[in-house]
């Protein structure tokens, strides 16, 4: 039956002139083969092929010479035809999810190409021709078996154009065979400098046998002994607290290798925890210290639990109870390897006694070779310029200019500025030095030593100065602070230090040469009595847990519109024309509550300002849940998530009465109490397109959209709303979505009625699970359809 749906679609196609460009879509139909009737549309233009159930491409679609789009995505093809290489007009190629091991050389002809989608396929190389399609802006390759690259495909490594996104999302090499272990940061690089990476590798490579591991937990718990006791075995009971951090290697034998750990150890006063997060990564193994004498303390345990998988992914840990000797006390380890399930261990020791430190290092050990990045190639001439920086913090050589490391690349005949990035942004992310070259006012310090940052900040944080003045810096403060450290920080990098801050958003300008440390402010909530709370439009978060870090940066972000000296360590009054705004953290409750004393358009648009900054700072930490709530108008105290009204007002319900209350609540009135409805419009274009057809047996055919006609051919179609479809279908095919088939389907039938598009995309995000991956491509093409 499908393949007589088919004939009758490429008939109708046949009966359109010759001069009109046709778009035929032939999907989902459960193809086995082409009807050969179709390689006589010389006139087509877009070709749909994609989820049927085709095991060979003819080599009569090289007559299709006018094709631009060709989607061949989700079918059994093990092989394409060199005919293929005919198609020269070809813009988008899409053969995503097939079986492909192999492509002809006459790929290569394609040079018009702007896309090429290959990726779940099974290609274990690529053509040298492929190194033609200098046009391309998006060029998918991820999963499929490609041991290396071919060497001509150094005339991709300058594809500047290439599209951001598929690197963002890791959606152009990621998981394939390559015969050397790839740095995951790689694939956070663009395109080119991808390419350019792996064509070293191929010449020349080692593996790096080195990674972090990171020492964290409140302060005075011992990490620092401990750190000394697992490479010194000494033990000082009388050791000073850290003031930022400190690193120290640690260096073992395995099979003949040398592994290299570096031990960074975290001071835990809290005013460091907004510093921290900068230096908490992925590529490491982290060690969470308690101390067995603070059972009232537990709760923490939980936070920083929280805090490493917000900031460290998936990273290992070891969670270590210090000073057993002085208090048995015990975690819930069952309780707490269930809930964070990248727990590796737990550890009960005594530095004191030197008590079970021989089991920790042996379990850190196993853990760091199991890390998959501690073996990453690198290059030969990269390990020469690693090396060369790294002996420079030997000397004490803290940071040296930019133009210096470009130096140091050029005598290792470095030369390419995408290779240089490449390198020392690596170096970055390892945390072997630090570097800031996109930023403008710090690039041209090329710094190589992270522990003269932290030291310098983190003196400027603990001063009493910065106590004194309830978190006020002026810029002649730093001489008070650093005089005795001049050496290490000199003048000139006063600015350097502040600059920094700033971008780590610790502080902000004011007026006067003085900067706000947020972190530093007082801890003494001002009187706010003024405030008529009953009568303000309020909206709250509620979070799973609530770094230190989210208030203080909330405060950096929006201190332009601070209200006089209204701010203190966790709260600020904003001030917006003649609205104000509270926002206040409950740290125990792990809640931030905002009040605004309007309930106006204007109130509105101040609520989403705020919003605006808060989800800036949600989507810098991983793990984190916010979750929006309304609270009530007349009782504060009970609160409705944001989206369950939402999804109450698309089912169409009017009112609502919230659990244990007996009155009911208007659900656009309160959802209006918080944003403005908002609309667009679309623009129309003119094509011929041939939709998918269901036959009803007798030779009558109906669209699937519901149209009586044997064959719609739909005039003023949306092309940007119709762009973004195939986009989406594409995602769909590319990320193997559980039930693709028919979730492709549903699009296509719903794609002429828009409501039932909305409605049916709306309840796809609410599925979640690996629809995750395609919420982007959703997202999209809900926006456009609110212009209808």
């Amino acid at each position: 039956m499908s393949y007589e749906i088919a004939l009758q679609k490429i008939k109708k196609a046949k009966k359109i002139k010759e001069t009109n460009a046709i778009e035929l879509n032939l999907s989902n139909l459960g193809l086995k083969e082409i009807p050969k009737e179709l390689f006589e549309l010389t006139n087509l233009i877009q070709l749909k092929l994609y989820s049927n159930q085709l095991t060979k491409l003819p080599k009569e679609i090289g007559n299709l010479t006018n094709l631009t789009n060709l989607y061949l995505s989700s079918n059994q093809l093990t092989e394409l035809p060199k005919e293929i290489g005919n198609l020269t007009n070809l813009t988008n190629l899409y053969l995503s999810s097939n079986q492909l091991t192999e492509l002809p050389n006459e790929i290569g002809n394609l040079i018009n190409l702007t896309q090429l989608s290959l990726p779940n396929n099974k290609l274990t190389e690529l053509p040298n021709e492929i190194g033609n399609l200098t046009n391309l802006t998006k060029l998918y390759l991820f999963n499929n078996q490609l041991i290396e690259f071919p060497n001509k495909l150094n005339k991709l490594r300058k594809l500047k154009n290439l599209s951001n996104e598929i690197w963002k999302n890791n959606k152009f090499l990621k998981e394939n065979k390559f015969n050397f272990k790839i740095p995951n940061e790689i694939y956070n690089k663009p395109p080119f400098e991808q390419i350019e990476y792996i064509l070293k590798l191929q010449k020349s490579k080692k593996p790096l046998n080195e990674a972090k591991v990171l020492f964290v937990g409140d302060g005075g718990v011992g990490k620092t002994s401990i750190i000394n006791r697992l490479l010194f075995n000494c033990y000082n009971e009388q050791e000073d607290k850290t003031e930022g951090i400190e690193i120290k290697n640690f260096v073992f034998q395995k099979n003949k290798e040398k592994i290299k750990l570096n031990f960074w150890d975290f001071g835990g006063q809290e005013i460091m925890h907004s510093t921290h997060q900068f230096f908490l990564t992925n590529r490491s193994l982290y060690i969470l210290l308690w101390d067995a004498r603070q059972e009232d303390r537990y709760g923490l345990v939980e936070y920083w639990l929280e805090l490493i998988q917000s900031f460290g992914g998936d990273s290992p840990i070891l969670v270590v109870t210090n000073k057993i000797d002085e208090n048995s006390a015990s975690l819930d380890e069952e309780f707490l390897r269930n809930k964070y399930k990248n727990i590796k261990g737990f550890h009960k020791i005594s530095c004191k006694e030197n008590w079970k430190i021989d089991e920790l290092k042996k379990a850190i050990k196993e853990e760091s070779l199991k890390l998959p990045h501690i073996r990453d190639s690198f290059p030969f001439d990269w390990f020469e310029v690693k090396d060369r920086l790294e002996s420079l913090k030997k000397k004490n050589i803290d940071f040296i200019k930019y133009d210096e490391y470009i130096e140091f690349c050029s005598e290792k005949n470095i030369t390419e500025p995408e290779e240089r990035r490449l390198l020392i942004d690596i170096l970055h992310d390892l945390g072997i030095i630090l570097n800031f070259r996109d930023d403008k006012k710090l690039k041209n310090v090329g710094v190589i030593n992270p522990i003269w940052v932290t030291d310098g900040i983190y003196k400027i944080l603990n001063s009493s100065i910065l106590l004194k003045n309830r978190g006020v810096l002026h810029e002649n403060d730093l001489d008070k602070i650093l005089k005795n450290h001049r050496e290490k920080y000199p003048e000139s990098k006063d600015i350097f230090i502040l600059n920094l801050m700033k971008k780590f958003e610790l502080s902000f300008f004011m007026k006067n040469d003085n900067f706000l440390i947020a972190g530093a402010l007082p801890k003494d909530t001002p009187k706010l009595d003024w405030w008529n709370r009953k009568k303000s439009l309020l909206f709250r978060y509620d979070y799973n847990f609530l770094p230190q870090s989210i208030i203080s940066r909330f405060i950096v972000k929006a201190h332009e519109k601070i209200n006089s000296n209204y701010l203190w360590l966790n709260g600020v009054v904003l001030k917006k024309d003649n609205i104000k705004a509270l926002i206040q953290a409950d740290k125990k409750d792990k809640k931030i509550f905002i009040y605004i004393d309007s309930n106006g358009a204007e109130a509105r648009e101040f609520l989403g300002i705020i919003r605006d900054y808060f989800d800036e700072i949600h989507k810098t930490i991983r793990t984190i849940e916010a979750e929006e709530m309304i609270p009530l108008p007349d009782n504060h105290k009970i609160a409705i998530p944001y989206t369950h009204l939402l999804f109450l007002e698309k089912k169409g319900e009017l009112n609502f009465v919230p659990y244990k209350l007996k009155k009911e609540y208007n659900i656009s009135k309160l959802l209006n109490n918080i944003e403005n409805q908002r609309s667009g419009k679309m623009a129309n274009s003119e094509k011929i397109v041939i939709n998918n057809i269901n036959s009803n047996g007798d030779g009558n055919s109906n669209q699937a959209g519901g149209s009586n006609s044997s064959a719609t051919i739909n005039n003023n179609q949306n092309s940007e709303l119709d762009k973004k479809l195939n986009e989406l279908i594409e995602q769909i095919n590319q990320n193997q979505i559980e039930n693709s088939e028919n979730i492709i389907k549903n699009i296509e039938q719903r794609k002429n009625d828009k409501k039932s598009l909305n409605d049916y995309l709306i309840d796809l995000l609410g599925m979640g699970g690996n629809i995750g991956s395609i919420a982007g491509g959703i997202s999209g093409v809900l926006t456009l359809l609110k212009g209808f």
